[in-house]
């Protein structure tokens, strides 16, 4: 299991925080951000952490990974614009 606690975007670059009950489960989210065209690879794990689970429920001695992700944005380059020239009209076959 794993669930983001927070994400934030400073220009092209995202960081994702979050925590996971594996690195298993850190492993495959990473890679599935991957596989995707949003982000640029390679998606960078910062930071992980084992932590003991705490809180209201917490099983005694259960773990949690804390993590931090890092990617950049991809952004793809525009459209390259049409030739400008001489030519006919769009439509019109090239006759007057």
């Amino acid at each position: 299991m794993l669930w983001l606690t927070t994400m934030a975007q400073q220009a092209d670059e995202v960081t994702i925080e979050g925590q996971s009950t594996t690195l298993i489960a850190l492993s495959d989210f990473v890679g599935n951000l991957s596989t995707g065209t949003l982000l640029e690879r390679p998606i960078e794990i910062v930071d992980s952490q084992v932590q003991p689970a705490t809180g209201p429920g917490a099983q005694p001695g259960l773990e949690l990974i804390q993590f931090t992700v890092r990617a950049r944005i991809n952004r793809p380059d525009p459209p390259a614009a049409a030739p400008g020239g001489r030519g006919a009209p769009a439509g019109r076959g090239g006759r007057p």
